[in-house]
């Protein structure tokens, strides 16, 4: 399943080495494999993975339980390292990223994560706020950003609450506006969105499209 968006074009600024003069390919899998040492020796997670990604484009991927979706996913925002093949964004070799290199790079990646991932300590303007904050962001810039994050996603209530307090559409916002508070950002990754996207007409979907079309 692919779709692209239209009119969509990547302005935004990148580091020297993530640059792409004229390369619509964002991300690039070559060869790739991905295994997993289990109890009678390794299991195969992935394999002998072509597939490329351009710019502008939402790529979904399907298959069934345990097929490899989210190490695919997780290959891509590098929290996961390929067995063997070459992993690219543009001229960058994502298999070779390290230290501050690695980290910058899952700065580029917005995820969105299936359970979302939010902290139980901190409430919805802190879990928003995180990100930010590790980025170098001051005060001012941070209050501004998430102020503007929690009304498009319509959360401007619910900034002192705690995860525990809130329903899982509202956690699913809070996640997507979490991933989109750093600015720019190169890649979104997103597991099993289908439960707020099934329909065109979800509002989470119209936000999110919204949300990349008017900040990007």
């Amino acid at each position: 399943m692919k779709e692209s968006l239209p009119g969509l074009q990547d302005q935004r600024p990148y580091p020297d080495r993530l640059r792409r003069a004229g390369d619509r390919i964002a991300v690039e899998f070559r060869n790739v494999s991905k295994s997993y040492r289990g109890l009678k020796g390794d299991v195969a997670a992935l394999y002998d993975i072509n597939l490329q990604i351009e710019t502008g484009e939402i790529f979904g991927v399907i298959g069934h339980s345990g097929a490899g979706k989210s190490t695919l996913l997780r290959l891509i925002n590098r929290l996961e390292h390929p067995s063997s093949g070459e992993l690219r964004a543009g001229p960058l070799d994502l298999a070779a990223l390290k230290g501050a290199e690695l980290r910058n790079w899952r700065r580029q990646v917005g995820t969105i994560f299936q359970h979302f991932n939010l902290l139980s300590s901190r409430t919805v303007w802190q879990n928003i706020a995180l990100p930010l904050r590790l980025a170098g962001a001051s005060n001012t810039e941070i209050a501004a950003r998430v102020t503007e994050l929690m009304t498009r996603f319509d959360l401007h209530q619910l900034g002192h609450r705690y995860p525990a307090q809130l329903s899982g559409g509202q956690k699913q916002r809070v996640g997507i506006a979490r991933a989109l508070d750093v600015t720019p950002r190169s890649f979104y990754v997103m597991k099993q969105p289908a439960r707020w996207i099934r329909k065109r007409r979800n509002p989470l979907w119209s936000y999110w499209l919204a949300s990349i079309e008017n900040l990007y």
